[in-house]
């Protein structure tokens, strides 16, 4: 049985490790200041190390380690991918793991992991004779895995907020490994595959392609659930091959979720070098597939609740009505454009800092609901730092337990509509 250490703070995730991977692995948490002693003892196949951690720096204590046991299996926990995600790829990381994280994302990564250390351990144990690829070749190799998947990630880092330069910068990084004549990124939106990004097709030729999610390339994908290559498959319905014959490409690549959503595919022509698409070739593809899926399907989430922000950021802006809110110690977090001009300051003057800084008249109110929950409806007064009329509605804000974390204010500027009436009163009254 493999042996696992898990070196995070949180005991959540620590347990799901253990439930997902403890059928076929021992799965150990261990304390930051542990982790050589451990090691040295028990000798991991994989570590799982969290980049959280309150009295470590994570890059540092993964520099320590893999100086001293430079071939051990380090995957590195993320909430998201950044720069840093990067930095941990370029020192030597085995992989990345986004949190929250799937069950079979985990067991694939350790699987990967345990045939990396059985290759390792063969390649330390060869026989004179035997049949293998030579050290340096297997070097060569590993090496040239490892310099792919940084620059993978580098590109996942740099491009993930915008999808469009973010599929052409992965067409040209897989074409830079595997040599393809062409490449085509196709995804799903409103329904229908569309191209997103291509290298050498035509663009007149994409525009006029657009395959319904029904249709029997997107069924296919479905069923068998892998790469489909035209050269290797004997029957393949003749939509689809018509489909490869038009994009001139050998290879179609899903892009499946785990959750068994395809989200898209990307094609692939001939290889420059002439040569045919060897088996383990295919297989890499397969195994990047699975890992593309995830990362658009973040990148769609991302897109999703970008979108929703800045709606609400623009409606939050726009609406004809003052809005300031405070935290529970009655400091200033939120003010919109409309109540900087009635109360004629800039947030960025007073970002973080005491609701009296805006005046005791506002600070009074805010500070009933606060302090005491007292919320006021429509209630009228004179402001006197611009000495106008303002309607002024409080109100709480709670958590999901019930408890005051916060209170808001909106409020309209009513001069004008006070000093309207107060002139048709008059009116009325000399008529």
């Amino acid at each position: 049985m493999n042996y696992i250490i898990v070196v995070s703070e949180d005991n959540a995730i620590s347990y799901s490790l253990k439930v997902i991977l403890k059928e076929k692995f021992l799965v150990e948490e261990v304390k930051p200041s542990d982790i050589f002693n451990v090691i040295s003892k028990r000798k991991p196949s994989v570590i799982f190390l969290d980049t959280y951690l309150s009295e470590e720096n994570p890059e540092e204590l993964m520099d320590e380690v893999l100086k001293e046991f430079p071939d051990l299996a380090i995957i590195v926990l993320v909430s998201s991918y950044s720069s840093l995600t990067t930095k941990f790829i370029e020192k030597g990381a085995f992989d990345i793991l986004e949190k929250p994280f799937t069950p079979y994302r985990v067991e694939h990564l350790v699987n990967r992991a345990i045939e990396r250390e059985k290759l390792i351990m063969e390649n330390k144990t060869l026989k004179e004779g035997e049949k293998v690829v030579s050290e340096k070749g297997l070097e060569d190799e590993r090496k040239g895995e490892e310099d792919f998947f940084q620059l993978l990630f580098q590109t996942i880092a740099e491009n993930f907020s915008e999808i469009e330069k973010f599929s052409l910068e992965i067409l040209k990084t897989i074409k830079k490994k595997f040599y393809f004549s062409n490449m085509a990124i196709f995804l799903l939106e409103g329904g229908i595959f569309k191209p997103f990004s291509s290298i050498g097709i035509d663009e007149n030729i994409l525009k006029e392609i657009k395959l319904s999610s029904s249709s029997s390339l997107a069924g296919w994908f479905m069923r068998k659930n892998r790469v489909l290559n035209i050269q290797s498959e004997s029957e393949i319905p003749h939509e689809i091959r018509g489909f490869m014959e038009i994009l001139n490409c050998k290879i179609a690549i899903p892009l499946k979720t785990f959750g068994g959503k395809l989200l898209g595919f990307i094609t692939a022509g001939d290889k420059l070098t002439g040569e045919e698409i060897s088996l383990k070739e295919i297989s890499s593809l397969s195994l990047l597939s699975d890992y593309l899926a995830t990362v658009f399907e973040n990148i769609f989430l991302y897109s999703e609740i970008k979108l929703q922000k800045n709606f609400q950021e623009a409606v939050f802006e726009n609406i004809p009505a003052g809005v300031i809110g405070v935290d529970r110690k009655g400091n200033i977090n939120i003010l919109n454009k409309y109540a900087e001009k009635i109360l004629r300051i800039e947030f960025d003057e007073i970002k973080g800092k005491k609701i009296e800084k805006v005046g005791s008249q506002m600070a009074h109110f805010l500070r009933k609901a606060l302090e005491n929950e007292e919320t006021v409806r429509r209630e009228e007064f004179k402001f006197i730092p611009t000495n106008s009329i303002l309607g002024i509605s409080t109100n709480c804000v709670k958590n999901n337990k019930g408890e005051i974390i916060g209170a808001v204010a909106i409020f309209q500027d009513l001069t004008f509509i006070k000093e309207a009436e107060r002139k048709e009163k008059i009116s009325e009254r000399n008529k």
